[in-house]
């Protein structure tokens, strides 16, 4: 556990108390090949849980920070982040309150790619052109938030935009950007499956088997199983474990490179033409998921392609 900055490894402390998000993340990258419920991306692969969001659903600075310094001192080769870092869904570096944290963030970022970790980073669900300028009225979300309009490429969601970390965003069953994902020309790196329960019934109502189907745990009664969730959270730790089988099949590589790898083996996707909102009935209003994409075969919706496993390993 990291929450509040400090480690603590007695098994209290890092075991899900509120959520099973992070069972979830798991089980999508390694989840065991043993004829029981789901199979992860790479199941043969090594995983350590590093908590950071603490009982309330908040991932603070101290707490991600040191997870990367963690990370870094006891030999992981990749990390995944289904998160942003708390209170600020877009951290602005020109904002004296928030730069602290982009320093900070920055610099172990920094150090943990030095000792060979690359991390993989959910581009969020917030249907934000990260690219273009953005209205954010949902932060600081730990208190009243503040209605701040134009904001420019100064503010960023981390750790998805910081420099070097592998930036996911999501696609349905159809192969299609999920209604929620967050996208950007130059922000997005690939994209993988993160589900969408909207599109079948253009956002009237969910259907929650669209979703992604993995590991979880009852917090309550603290049993194992199985069930569906959506989100890039969920992308994130596909393209983690695709990266995870990279490594496998192809020893030795740098953060830098296995990023590249993993953009060079993706499946190049198109925009779609047009204004893109595959859920206009949704009740949030007819144009709430409005979203144009930008781009040739690398595009603000896909990046450079959807992960794709089996070009990953051959």
């Amino acid at each position: 556990s990291c929450i509040g900055g400090l480690t603590d490894t007695a098994e209290p402390a890092w075991n899900p108390t509120t959520s099973d998000h992070g069972t979830h993340v798991a089980g999508t990258i390694a989840a065991a090949v043993n004829g029981v419920g789901v199979t992860g991306v790479a199941p043969g692969v090594k995983v350590a849980a590093v908590k950071v969001v603490n009982d309330d659903g908040y991932i603070f600075p101290e707490a991600a920070v040191c997870g990367f310094m963690w990370a870094a001192e006891h030999g992981f080769q990749l990390t995944n982040n289904s998160y942003y870092i708390d209170p600020w869904q877009l951290n602005c570096r020109n904002d004296a309150r928030q730069r602290p944290v982009w320093q900070a963030v920055q610099r172990a970022l920094r150090y943990s790619q030095s000792q060979g970790v690359l991390h993989v980073a959910s581009a969020g669900n917030a249907n934000f052109d990260l690219a273009h300028k953005i209205t954010d009225t949902g932060s600081p979300n730990n208190g009243t938030p503040e209605e701040r309009a134009n904001l420019t490429n100064a503010c960023l969601v981390l750790p998805a935009e910081a420099p070097g970390v592998v930036t996911v965003a999501a696609v349905g069953p159809t192969g299609d950007k999920s209604y929620y994902s967050s996208y950007g020309q130059g922000v997005i790196d690939v994209t993988a499956p993160g589900g969408d329960t909207r599109f079948r019934t253009q956002g009237a109502r969910s259907t929650s088997t669209d979703g992604i189907l993995s590991t979880t745990f009852n917090t309550a009664t603290r049993t194992n199983g199985w069930g569906y969730k959506q989100g890039t959270s969920m992308s994130g730790p596909h393209a983690a474990g695709v990266a995870a089988l990279a490594l496998s099949a192809h020893p030795g590589m740098t953060p830098g490179q296995l990023s590249s790898f993993l953009e060079r083996t993706a499946v190049a996707k198109s925009c779609p033409a047009g204004v893109y909102n595959p859920v206009p009935l949704i009740p949030a209003g007819p144009n709430a998921y409005d979203a144009t994409c930008s781009g040739g075969k690398r595009n603000g919706f896909y990046g450079a392609g959807v992960v794709d496993a089996y070009n990953a390993v051959k």
